[in-house]
């Protein structure tokens, strides 16, 4: 069952993923957690910071996770997803 609600997954994806900007955030604008933060601690129920695995933006990689989408959402037209495939030829 999941207990953690939106806005704890919301500021642990900032923590982790956008450290720099969350901490200016927090500090500047005094919200929760801030005094940890300011003290140097990690604030209660979030991760440590950690650095991105994920890979450099390519078009190649954008059309193959959107083609993934559409394939699985199936909320895209079928011009749409004949505009898509078609561009893979100019790669």
């Amino acid at each position: 069952m999941n207990c953690d609600g939106q806005t704890e997954k919301i500021r642990r994806h900032l923590h982790e993923m956008h450290w720099p900007v969350y901490r200016e955030l927090v500090l500047s604008h005094k919200l929760k957690g801030w005094e940890a933060i300011a003290r140097g601690e990690v604030p209660e129920g979030v991760g440590s910071p950690q650095k991105s695995s994920q890979e450099p933006f390519s078009l190649e990689g954008f059309y193959t996770r959107l083609l993934k989408w559409v394939a699985v959402d199936d909320q895209v037209s079928s011009s749409f997803y004949s505009l898509i495939l078609d561009s893979f030829n100019y790669l």
